[in-house]
């Protein structure tokens, strides 16, 4: 089996259940300090009572490494108050950094803060700020900053 194929299959194994329990499902985009933008979509689910877990898939759209791709869960813990509800969590996830790079795959650690402000039921806009080490090639780390629109099912 190819490398490339193996780690598309990791990536559907690890999306679909997911997605499949999800309570929420958005599209977000967010930058970094050097000017790299990142769009993606972000699911959560609930594991127990404010706990639960976040699933992300972005990918660079506009610099040197254009086709970056993160792929992260994070365990988030979750604090209501109305009509903001307050996240943290720390995960971990895949890197593809594309063609013309030494060493494609890699892994990142990450660590995740933010709120969802609630618009109008089931939508909801979400701000974070998403601080990301990433292990390839190559060690790098630093915040992205993000925002999107959620809906909550």
């Amino acid at each position: 089996m190819k490398k490339r194929t193996l780690v598309v299959a990791i990536i559907v194994l690890l999306i679909v259940p997911v997605w499949a329990s999800a309570t929420s499902i958005g599209i977000g985009a967010g930058i970094d300090p050097t000017g790299m933008i990142m769009v993606g979509t972000i699911t959560e689910t609930p594991l127990i009572d404010f706990l639960g877990l976040r699933a992300q898939l972005s990918v660079a759209v506009n610099s040197g490494i254009s086709g970056l791709m993160t792929m992260n869960a994070t365990l988030c813990g979750y604090y209501p108050l109305p009509p903001f509800a307050l996240f943290i969590g720390l995960g971990g996830g895949v890197v593809l950094t594309p063609s013309g790079v030494q060493n494609r795959l890699g892994w990142t650690l990450d660590a995740l803060a933010g709120t969802h402000i609630a618009i109008s039921e089931p939508a909801s806009l979400f701000f974070d700020i998403h601080y990301v080490v990433r292990f390839s090639a190559v060690i790098t780390y630093g915040p992205i900053y993000e925002g999107g629109i959620s809906f909550s099912f």
